[in-house]
């Protein structure tokens, strides 16, 4: 009896694991296969995946609010309304002419854009460009405010940065 009640709670277990797993860690992880971002409650992600010299590419974009369903194959991007944010990230192979980028461990907004020596860096209002390299791939980072960037969606912006990964 006590083995027949183990194998059901077994059971019912992995059905519920089964069930949930999936649904729960694709609306909590956005991908292209080799790079990945977790994403809190609230936030969505798209990824338009491309070919760069027969290796996959692809453009990840994430936000704070719902997405339209093709928002990761939109030429030149979205503008997010007021209070909110989106972040691009272009993920490509490394070539000779990103590896003059800096090599990052941990992806973010660099606090003085000026003084970090190779980023590429434009400031239009509340947009933020740049390039950097991190685990063997070129990044290209957009970021681009709603409203007047302030610490508090400076710090969430790098916790959505900062949770970006290799896949393993």
């Amino acid at each position: 009896m006590t083995r027949n009640v183990a194998l059901l709670s077994a059971l019912a277990l992995s059905v519920f694991l089964l069930a949930a797993g999936p649904a729960a860690s694709r609306s909590r992880v956005v991908t292209d296969g080799i790079l990945r971002v977790l994403l809190s409650s609230g936030w969505t992600g798209a990824v338009a995946p491309g070919i760069q010299e027969n290796r996959s590419v692809a453009w990840i974009t994430v936000a704070d609010y719902r997405l339209p369903a093709n928002a990761a194959k939109m030429e030149g991007g979205l503008i997010p309304p007021p209070h909110k944010l989106v972040i691009g990230i272009g993920d490509f192979i490394t070539t000779s002419w990103s590896r003059r980028f800096p090599s990052v461990t941990r992806v973010h907004i660099p606090h003085k854009l000026r003084s970090v020596p190779l980023f590429f860096h434009v400031r239009r209002g509340a947009r933020f460009l740049w390039h950097a390299r991190f685990k063997g791939r070129e990044l290209y980072l957009d970021v681009k405010f709603g409203s007047k960037r302030d610490a508090a969606t400076t710090a969430l912006t790098n916790r959505v940065l900062g949770s970006l990964r290799r896949q393993p």
